[in-house]
């Protein structure tokens, strides 16, 4: 993985703009200063086929830094690492083959289910790639290091979280 100055998450990159040299590499790390004096960090990802995701959509990273969009009911064995897509919000749905910055570290938006609390044990929920409140015995997998820092409102709207290297795991209550 390679470190870079500069960069624009919430840019959608096509497999064209890589070969011309407009983005780096895939799997390049960017670290961004933010307003309030924390850090964000992204890594520059492939949209995987048959995938759309949207700003906010929790999404899995494979090794060869191809995210998919986080599916219902994984396991609980399941330790894939996540991330949060980054697209503009205004016009971004990032198709298949496209190239997008995926956050994985520091507050960001995520999409989340009505009423999910802050600061609680989080799960994909009944709409892929969307967080909610995970119960003490489920065989569903957990996420490690995604929390919400205030209560979501609306159903599958965007809610402010704080990401630490999510990933799925086992999870002790």
């Amino acid at each position: 993985m390679t470190m870079m100055v500069g960069g624009s998450p919430g840019t959608i990159y096509s497999e064209t703009d890589q070969v011309q040299g407009k983005c780096p590499v895939l799997g390049t790390k960017l670290v961004v200063a933010d307003p309030a004096g924390s850090t964000k960090e992204y890594i520059l990802c492939k949209v995987a086929a048959s995938n759309n995701l949207i700003s906010g959509q929790v999404c899995t990273i494979n090794g060869n830094f191809v995210v998919t969009v986080a599916a219902v009911a994984v396991g609980n064995t399941r330790q894939d690492q996540l991330g949060v897509a980054i697209t503009p919000v205004t016009s971004g749905t990032a198709s298949a083959s496209t190239i997008i910055w995926v956050q994985i570290f520091g507050r960001c938006s995520i999409l989340a289910s009505v009423s999910t609390l802050p600061n609680i044990g989080l799960k994909i929920g009944v709409t892929a790639g969307t967080v909610t409140a995970q119960g003490a015995v489920t065989a569903s997998g957990h996420t490690h290091g995604i929390v919400l820092v205030a209560t979501s409102g609306i159903q599958g709207a965007l809610a402010p979280a704080q990401l630490n290297y999510p990933r799925y795991g086992t999870f002790s209550f």
